[in-house]
């Protein structure tokens, strides 16, 4: 952390334990008064800024009441947008991604949604992508994705899911990635065939030149055979697809290369 950062943070903390004295925004859960500075509140969310820009003070007060919370749960969530971590023990999961939906905290949804995501299981995975739908949580819409690909094609309520559409359109991205890695996959078998051989590999340098050089339209030759020239027409994470020159003897419309570092820039 820079000195800039821990200086902040440092400030931050001051407030949030001030807030109780100096905090001039009261939100009250269950009749319980959990304080905190408007400034803070409207900064870190549009969801406030609105909210204050309508309320009149009572008493030279603001604040609003918050209902259907657990009141450890509004704290956790006050505390958050003051740069206070969620304690990695924290139980009410559910909570704080309706709080983190409601009050418009993005950051605090995808973290509650990645905690929720930690315990998906078989008993519980339906409740959890509809979790994910209500409250459009990506993260964890994703995360019910890959659960449920696991799953038996019959254990699976496929006319209910449908009415998921985040939950279906992250069905549909990992399907759509599952099926790439798999070509990817079939192409890498193809070209180790058509090769008849695996090359010893420096992986630093085959790295640094994959990040250098390697590009679809690139124009290359073989490593020590200058005219056998040809053009990238596919990069895969290690072989390229090149359309060889057909002029060339070894040419021909296609063939595959197992490792990016036998090809060179011409």
């Amino acid at each position: 952390m820079s000195a800039a950062a821990s200086f902040l943070s440092s400030a931050m903390l001051r407030l949030y334990e001030a807030r109780e004295e100096a905090g001039d925004y009261t939100l009250t859960c269950r009749g319980v008064m959990v304080k905190a500075h408007s400034l803070i509140l409207s900064n870190s969310t549009n969801y406030f800024e609105r909210a204050m820009a309508t309320e009149v003070g009572v008493g030279g007060r603001l604040g609003m009441e918050v209902w259907e919370c657990e009141i450890a749960t509004l704290e956790a969530v006050v505390a958050f947008m003051y740069g206070v971590e969620v304690p990695e023990d924290f139980a009410d999961l559910q909570g704080l991604l309706e709080l983190g939906d409601r009050f418009l905290l993005e950051e605090l949804k995808e973290e509650a949604g990645r905690r929720i995501a930690q315990h998906i299981d078989a008993q519980n995975f339906r409740n959890i992508c509809e979790m994910a739908d209500l409250h459009k949580a990506k993260s964890l819409a994703v995360a019910c994705a890959k659960f449920v690909m696991t799953k038996p094609e019959q254990e699976v309520d496929w006319a209910a899911m449908q009415q998921l559409h985040l939950v279906m359109a992250a069905v549909a991205e990992e399907t759509r990635l599952a099926i790439r890695r798999f070509n990817q996959e079939k192409l890498r078998l193809q070209a180790f065939q058509s090769r008849g051989q695996v090359y010893d590999v420096d992986e630093q340098e085959y790295g640094q030149f994959i990040a250098a050089n390697v590009a679809v339209g690139i124009r290359v030759c073989k490593k020590g055979m200058p005219k056998n020239r040809g053009t990238i027409l596919e990069v895969h994470d290690d072989f390229a697809v090149v359309s060889w020159d057909p002029t060339e003897p070894r040419g021909g419309p296609l063939e595959m290369d197992r490792f990016y570092h036998t090809l060179q820039l011409v």
